[in-house]
């Protein structure tokens, strides 16, 4: 969910309500009811209670802060209710609800209602996820609950930040209702995510022997990103040399094992897996997880002894992205060198379908692969990439940047990068000039071989 989303639900959390004499108890019942578009409107149930025969109550104030929610409407058992608003400050408004009747007498109960717009919900992909606000004082109500109302085409509640209190469906209306009550903490929001799949914890165990006088190299099969499920590796113990997928699309991860031991590896992360069944139902079974994309496996790697799924709180990183460029020492404008981008994965999910960007002044470069197909957790990936500096620009500072996702590192191109060029090209010129020079001479030499000049002598003869 966006921090700008989440930040301004909880800008519409209702600040402590409050009666106008501390002799009465106040109860309230929320209600979030979803549409299969997405939106919501909420409904809250209060019900005013006289603690003493000597008081009534008239109204019932509340602060929002932030702004109105849209369509804000009162009723109660006799009709449509007053509703009066004031501007405290730039953030904060009171909400007052006149009363259409005034109920006397100890222990005797006023019920109205509040309706209006609610928070729209986030859908990415096949998941659908909404953050409820809550009261930021449970000390202004003395029972206090939320329920949440979507249709069962959301599909299950894969996730729950605290977990529901009970739920159940409505065959008629086709609808789940999750409710909330004990487990609620002021000030902090509901989180929920709905879709046909599951959360838990994964750990993995592996162990490697080398019988060998001399180390040699493992390979670990790995559980990757399929269509029924996904993958988050958070931590390797130890950590492995590398991790990659193969061509068929196999999570690897490459061990050095010492000789003569056994290695024994510990992974530890979430599986989020696709079910059919309502998720009151669904028992942790390590059976589901695949380790093979294709059902395909390298005969050499090694699974693991070990799988176990356990319930934990699902949460997923964004992908830390490190890129790297093996700049090559001297660049020249005609002939391209061939050069590697490296993309390592630092983050503990996978990275999918990423797009590499690039961009220069004064060079010329060719991307053999745009875009990235996966990159497992903790993985690296290197993608060839040809580069030679332009004519035009030959004499101007140069560079060179790449991007991926959030990730960008820049490369500039010093003179002395170019230095080696200009040097061929002073020592050609001046060899093709020492060159001409001497052919010239040459064939001047042969040429005064061939055609000798001739002195002609002329005797004067002298008369006596």
């Amino acid at each position: 969910m966006p921090i700008l989303l989440a930040f301004l639900l909880l800008l519409l959390s209702v600040l402590p309500a409050k009666a106008e004499n501390p002799k009465f108890k106040t109860s309230l019942q929320v209600n979030y009811i979803y549409t299969a578009s997405g939106s919501s409107t909420v409904k809250q149930n209060f019900t005013v209670t006289n603690l003493t025969s000597k008081y009534l109550s008239s109204n019932y104030e509340y602060q929002v802060i932030g702004p109105l929610p849209g369509n804000l409407t009162g009723r109660d058992a006799k009709g449509p209710l007053t509703i009066q608003t004031e501007k405290l400050n730039e953030a904060t408004t009171l909400v007052r609800v006149l009363f259409n009747d005034v109920v006397a007498g100890i222990n005797r109960s006023l019920k109205f209602s509040l309706t209006h717009d609610g928070p729209a919900l986030f859908q990415k992909g096949e998941t659908r996820e909404m953050v409820i606000p809550t009261l930021t004082d449970y000390s202004s109500v003395s029972d206090y609950s939320v329920s949440l109302i979507v249709p069962q085409s959301f599909g299950v509640l894969a996730y729950s930040s605290p977990p529901p209190t009970s739920h159940k469906a409505d065959a008629k209306a086709k609808t789940y209702t999750y409710i909330y009550r004990d487990n609620l903490i002021e000030n902090v929001n509901i989180q929920a995510i709905f879709g046909n799949f599951q959360s838990w914890g994964l750990r993995l165990e592996y162990e490697i022997p080398n019988a060998d006088t001399r180390s040699r190299q493992a390979i670990l099969l790995l559980p990757p990103d399929l269509s029924s499920q996904k993958i988050i590796l958070n931590s390797f113990s130890p950590p492995p040399e590398n991790v990659y997928a193969d061509p068929a699309g196999n999570w690897l991860a490459l061990y050095n094992i010492p000789a003569k031991t056994t290695q024994k590896v510990t992974i530890l992360g979430q599986a989020r897996l696709i079910f059919p069944e309502d998720f009151s139902s669904s028992v942790p079974n390590s059976s589901k997880i695949s380790f093979s994309a294709q059902k395909q496996s390298p005969p050499e790697a090694i699974k693991p002894v070990k799988t176990e799924l356990y319930f934990e709180t699902f949460s997923e990183s964004s992908p830390d992205i490190r890129l790297s460029w093996d700049k090559p020492a001297q660049i020249f404008p005609f002939l391209c060198r061939n050069t590697l981008i490296h993309i390592k994965n630092q983050g503990s999910s996978a990275i999918q379908h990423l797009p590499l960007t690039i961009s220069s002044y004064g060079l010329n470069f060719k991307l053999e692969q745009p875009t990235v197909p996966i990159i497992p957790p903790q993985g690296t990936i290197s993608i060839p990439l040809s580069v030679c500096a332009t004519i035009s620009e030959l004499l101007d500072p140069k560079f060179l940047t790449i991007s991926a996702d959030n990730a960008k590192v820049t490369y500039n191109v010093p003179a002395q990068s170019i230095l080696l060029f200009y040097v061929i090209v002073i020592v050609g010129f001046t060899l093709i000039i020492i060159l001409a020079a001497a052919i010239a001479h040459h064939a001047w030499g042969i040429h005064f071989q061939k055609h000798p000049r001739h002195s002609h002598l002329r005797r004067q003869g002298q008369k006596s």
